[in-house]
C-alpha cells in the first residue's frame, strides 16, 4: 500500500501529537497539584481537555495517513484507556475535596500505559 501522506506530513503529525500528548499530562497533573480548586479546573478544563481532543483528532488521523485499522487492539486500549483518564480529572475537578493520590493514580496511571501502547504497539 502506498502511504496516504508524504514522509514528512507524517513526522509533523507524529510531533503534533506528542504535543498534544504532553499538554494533556500537563493538564492532567495540573488538575491534581494546585492547592486552589480553580487552579486545577483551569488545567482540567482549559489544558487537560482541548489537549485531549486534540489528542484524538491527531490520532484518527495518523491512523488514516499510516492506512491501519482502527479496531487495532493497542488503538483500542488507548482510547479506552484515554476516556477513563479524562473522566478522572473532570470527576476529580468538578467538586473541591476529590482530590487525593488515588485519584490522581487513576488520572495518570492510563496515561503512562496509553503512551506504551502508542510507542511499542502490540
Amino acid at each position: 500500500m502506498d502511504p496516504a501522506l508524504p514522509a514528512w506530513a507524517h513526522q509533523w503529525l507524529e510531533i503534533a501529537k506528542i504535543l498534544a500528548v504532553a499538554g494533556y499530562f500537563a493538564g492532567t497533573i495540573g488538575a491534581f497539584l494546585p492547592e486552589r480548586l480553580e487552579d486545577r479546573q483551569r488545567a482540567a478544563y482549559v489544558l487537560a481537555g482541548p489537549c485531549f481532543g486534540l489528542t484524538w483528532v491527531l490520532g484518527f488521523v495518523l491512523v488514516w495517513a499510516r492506512q491501519v485499522s482502527a479496531l487495532s487492539l493497542w488503538i483500542v486500549g488507548a482510547m479506552a484507556l484515554s476516556i477513563f483518564s479524562v473522566n478522572v480529572v473532570l470527576f476529580a475537578t468538578a467538586k473541591d475535596g476529590r482530590r487525593s493520590g488515588t485519584t490522581a493514580a487513576l488520572a495518570i496511571v492510563p496515561l503512562v500505559v496509553c503512551v506504551i501502547l502508542m510507542v511499542l504497539r502490540p
